[in-house]
């Protein structure tokens, strides 16, 4: 799963206080309002997609979904 390696080998510390959504191992969208990230995230998935939205609030937790 190319996208949850993403996520494990990320340097958070660029991410701290941001929303990132992840598509297909590559990171597509990065914003302070976790609700635009995941709004985009939603328009751009369809089957052939791997994602993964995560939220960063400090550079020692994040959470995925």
């Amino acid at each position: 799963d190319k996208t949850m390696n993403k996520f494990l080998k990320m340097d958070l510390s660029e991410y701290a206080g941001y929303a990132v959504g992840i598509i297909n191992g590559k990171i597509e969208i990065k914003n302070k309002d976790p609700t635009i990230v995941l709004e985009r995230l939603m328009s751009k998935n369809n089957k052939n997609k791997d994602i993964a939205f995560i939220c960063v609030p400090n550079l020692k937790t994040a959470m995925s979904v």
